[in-house]
């Protein structure tokens, strides 16, 4: 097994409750912070590919403006509509000062 940590900024750059887009090789991820704590997300709804920098966040919930689909920022679970497909999210960790997201395989 195999982890790698992508930095994406300095963690005064993610502005509360707007997102920063961010890419961890050719993948597209989201940024963002909800009272004080980080979240990285896929860019993409899994529902049908909407891109979610268009969207909002909304507490710990970031929605998607394409079809109203509502996602947890720390599971992944579709909210609303229940059941629906869940939102691909990645761990975030401090290091060496820089915000990263961590990537295992």
């Amino acid at each position: 097994m195999g982890v790698a940590y992508v930095p994406v900024g300095a963690p005064e750059e993610i502005i509360e409750g707007q997102m920063k887009p961010a890419d961890l090789g050719g993948r597209r991820v989201l940024v963002t912070k909800v009272d004080g704590e980080f979240f990285a997300f896929a860019n993409q709804c899994p529902h049908e590919g909407t891109e979610l920098d268009t969207g909002e966040i909304n507490g710990k919930r970031v929605v998607c403006e394409a079809h109203n689909y509502w996602f947890d920022l720390n599971t992944g679970e579709c909210i609303m509509p229940k059941n629906g497909p869940a939102l691909a999210v990645l761990p975030v960790e401090l290091r060496d000062g820089q915000l990263c997201v961590k990537l295992e395989w």
